[in-house]
């Protein structure tokens, strides 16, 4: 049974280091081969390109200073927004996606804003958003969804809110309400409203400055550790979006110097046309010497006999590669092949040493 198996393994380790010679000779034929496939395609490619980059060179000196600007804020944008995906995602519950939580969330904290910056400039009392319950005696000032659209007025006639008057009910204006009767079966859990989207007729509601929601069915991230983890990335994200715009603001200067500087380039370039040819050229130059190196590969690569390169497995490293006198089976021919060994499929070889 050792002999089978050592016999079988032999022939194994053989047919894999012919499988990966043969694969690697034949995977740079596949290359070049489908590099003259597509060689039409390249010409087109390289020829959009020229005409892109002649027309970006046109437009950057009309659009420079607005395209630098554009990149400064998006960093700030991106950081700012990864910072509130990292956030909602330790607030995001069961059922619930990604989008709809960092909206929610964001929503509230634009109402919460707003309503503090009117309460603060006409000096009207903070009103009281407590939510004890199903809300049946909530009396807050909310006025829009968990997902921000606006509350229309309860009992307007003509509208969906029609049958909620004052009384029976416990409504006021537009604010958000959970509406019932000690005598009704249908009652909702929490406070809602109609809303004035034609598509989303009603929607529930928090109170003002709730910002994260309350996951009555759990977290979507259930490692609680690794929801303190995200709140504090998104933490580490808006610090690094405020020091960013601090360092903005201390080199607003050295910004529109540089800005500046590249519109008289892009200036020079617009008065003396003739300098556009100068990368046209190059380009010119270099796509022709990608041609001909493909069109060189491929010849060389025509020319090569079935069988030129070795494909064998070898027992021995000297009898593939050779000795210092002796050329071995794989660089006895020019351009020499190259060698490897695969130590991971050795069989180790009994030798007689008796006599």
């Amino acid at each position: 049974m050792n002999g089978v198996g050592s016999a079988a393994s032999t022939a194994f380790a053989s047919l894999g280091g012919e499988a990966f010679t043969a694969n690697s000779v034949e995977s740079f034929g596949n290359w070049v081969g489908d590099f003259m496939i597509s060689i039409d395609a390249f010409i087109v490619v390289a020829v959009c390109s020229f005409v892109i980059a002649l027309i970006f060179m046109v437009l950057l000196r009309f659009m420079l200073g607005y395209c630098v600007w554009f990149a400064v804020w998006m960093v700030m944008l991106i950081l700012a927004g990864a910072g509130v995906l990292s956030f909602s995602r330790g607030s995001q519950c069961q059922g619930e996606s990604l989008l709809s939580t960092a909206q929610q969330m964001s929503s509230a904290v634009v109402v919460a804003s707003s309503t503090a910056a009117t309460n603060t400039a006409s000096g009207s009392e903070v009103s009281d958003e407590t939510l004890e319950g199903d809300g049946g005696s909530y009396s807050g000032v909310q006025t829009r969804s968990v997902s921000g659209l606006l509350c229309i007025p309860w009992g307007v006639a003509n509208t969906t809110a029609a049958r909620y008057t004052n009384p029976p009910y416990n409504v006021t204006a537009n604010h958000c309400r959970n509406p019932y009767l000690a005598n009704d079966t249908n009652k909702a859990s929490t406070i809602w409203c109609y809303t004035s989207d034609p598509v989303v007729t009603w929607e529930q509601c928090l109170p003002i400055g709730v910002i994260r929601p309350v996951c009555a069915n759990g977290y979507a991230v259930t490692n609680a550790e690794l929801r303190q983890g995200l709140e504090y990335i998104g933490y580490v994200l808006w610090i690094m979006t405020g020091l960013y715009v601090i360092l903005v603001l201390f080199f607003v200067s050295r910004i529109r110097l540089a800005v500046a500087v590249n519109e008289v380039a892009a200036t020079f370039v617009a008065h003396t046309p003739r300098i556009v040819f100068v990368p046209v050229v190059q380009a010119f130059f270099g796509i022709a010497w990608v041609l001909a190196w493909s069109a060189s590969a491929a010849f060389l690569i025509s020319q090569v006999p079935d069988g030129y390169v070795r494909t064998d497995a070898y027992a021995t490293y000297a009898e593939a590669y050779g000795t210092e006198t002796t050329a071995g089976q794989c660089t006895d021919k020019w351009p020499t092949g190259s060698v490897w060994k695969d130590e991971d499929n050795c069989v180790l070889t009994m030798i007689n040493t008796t006599g």
